[in-house]
């Protein structure tokens, strides 16, 4: 379990610390646009995924989590290269309508995150395994994304190669999600006060 939780947490943070911290300097580094312009539309879209979030898990509550977890995966799996070449357009809008369209896909993969890593773990184990493994692979792969981002942009020479990393981490991700069972593995001890 502790490696599935991993797995999926990967592209939570790495899509997030990409994304939303990494790309307002990336913008204004390959595109030249104002690092203002990049700041500004970095807020909004953190806005729209805030409001966005809560919306997904509602809608992961009809379809299951699983669905809209994995969409998400999807979308940024396939989506992320493209957006890159949006993201180093120079063109306000485009970078705008490209970090709009990755929000929603983040915000997808994070809506229902927490309701399929929670039934990894066995109950006896859950707190402690979940916050072993979140809190490793977050400062592990979540921090480390704009130093790994930047490193495969200047080795490679290519705008794309940011994109290229949030893809295999995707693709990682959606494959650890494959391994995972939906349902709880024991039931939830229930514990009543006495009446």
């Amino acid at each position: 379990p502790l490696f599935q939780v991993i797995g999926l947490v990967l592209l939570h943070g790495v899509g997030f610390y990409i994304f939303f911290v990494y790309l307002p300097t990336y913008v204004t580094n390959v595109s030249n646009l104002p690092m203002q312009t990049a700041l500004t539309i970095n807020t909004i879209c953190m806005a729209v995924m805030a409001m966005l979030i809560p919306m997904m898990g509602k809608f992961a509550d009809r379809v299951g989590p699983r669905w809209v977890l994995a969409s998400g995966a999807v979308g940024l799996a396939l989506c992320t290269v493209p957006f890159f070449t949006w993201f180093g357009s120079g063109n306000a809008v485009s970078v705008a309508i490209a970090q709009l369209l990755v929000t929603v896909f983040v915000a997808a993969y994070m809506g229902p995150f927490f309701a399929i890593v929670a039934i990894v773990f066995p109950v006896a184990h859950r707190y402690t395994g979940l916050s072993i493994s979140y809190n490793m692979a977050s400062a592990l792969f979540g921090g480390t994304a704009p130093l790994v981002a930047t490193m495969v942009f200047e080795k490679s020479g290519s705008p794309l190669a940011p994109g290229w990393y949030v893809t295999v981490c995707a693709v990682i991700s959606l494959l650890v999600l494959m391994t995972i069972r939906e349902e709880a593995q024991e039931p939830a001890p229930v514990h009543l006060p006495p009446r």
